[in-house]
């Protein structure tokens, strides 16, 4: 029988928190892929414990580790589940997570799901929102894709829910961003439908120093500059790909809604929301 839902994890060097990132997914889901990126502790013997706990888990292991968006695109390819729902390795996803999330996605308008997290500690210990500042919701407007957009990305990637004919329509992660992969996917989704970011938490986010969040908190200045230039080049190419409809849509939203923009060229557009954009 073909899997519905399936659980997408890539993992590494998450040894103490991998089964229970596993586990949380796989009570949930019809099945879980999760694969070790060439981890150097125990990770793949915590990811064989699932395994041998729950069938519906399967695990590939990389000879040598390829980064988290070429592991990921991998392991979507071992699924043909209607529905995916993605977990970092030392994430947890909450009860209740896939059936809700189901839900938003049956509605065709909606390209992608996430929410807010409840933040944990190195050991499980709630948090303040406030000490994941990068999650906070923007209140100005309504539309998310221009919240994304103009704010940078605010959506817990360990949250998100899509389904897999999106995936595939989107290609997955591109190549060659290291840094900001997921806030590229979540961008280009907008431009097929809507973006749905919940108040209430459907995943337990860990904050600590061995995360890619918890990175950005010691970047070196060079490496600041580099992901700087990152979310640059992404935001240069949704502009490159969204539709005049969609363009005048974005400054309606955010700029000038009803504004004096209206009949302007497709460049001069894009010219008129580089000007009004603070990082590009």
């Amino acid at each position: 029988m073909q899997a519905k839902t399936a659980g997408i994890i890539a993992a590494h060097n998450h040894e103490s928190f991998v089964f229970s990132a596993i586990a949380s997914l796989a009570v949930q889901t019809d099945e879980v892929i999760v694969i070790d990126d060439a981890s150097k502790d125990n990770t793949w013997a915590e990811i064989t414990r699932a395994c041998s706990n729950f069938a519906n888990v399967r695990s590939l292991r990389n000879k040598s580790q390829l980064g988290v968006s070429a592991t990921v695109n991998q392991a979507v390819t071992q699924s043909s589940a209607e529905f995916l729902f993605f977990s970092g390795s030392d994430d947890e996803s909450l009860p209740g997570r896939v059936e809700s999330q189901v839900d938003r996605l049956t509605q065709k308008e909606v390209a992608l799901v996430g929410s807010l997290p409840v933040v944990i500690n190195a050991i499980g210990l709630i948090m303040s929102l406030s000490e994941a500042p990068e999650f906070q919701l923007p209140t100005k407007g309504s539309d998310n894709l221009a919240k994304l957009f103009f704010e940078g990305n605010y959506i817990c990637a360990p949250s998100v829910g899509i389904r897999r004919s999106t995936w595939l329509e989107l290609g997955g992660y591109r190549d060659g961003l290291p840094n900001l992969q997921d806030y590229d996917l979540w961008l280009r989704a907008g431009l097929l439908g809507q973006i749905v970011v919940e108040e209430q938490p459907v995943v337990r986010y860990r904050k600590h120093s061995r995360n890619l969040s918890g990175s950005n908190l010691i970047m070196s200045q060079k490496d600041m500059k580099a992901r700087n230039e990152e979310e640059k080049s992404i935001l240069n190419h949704l502009l490159d790909l969204m539709s005049t409809e969609k363009l005048n849509a974005l400054i309606d939203s955010w700029i000038s809604p009803g504004s004096e923009f209206k009949g302007l060229t497709r460049l001069e557009l894009i010219d008129a929301i580089k000007a009004s954009h603070p990082r590009i």
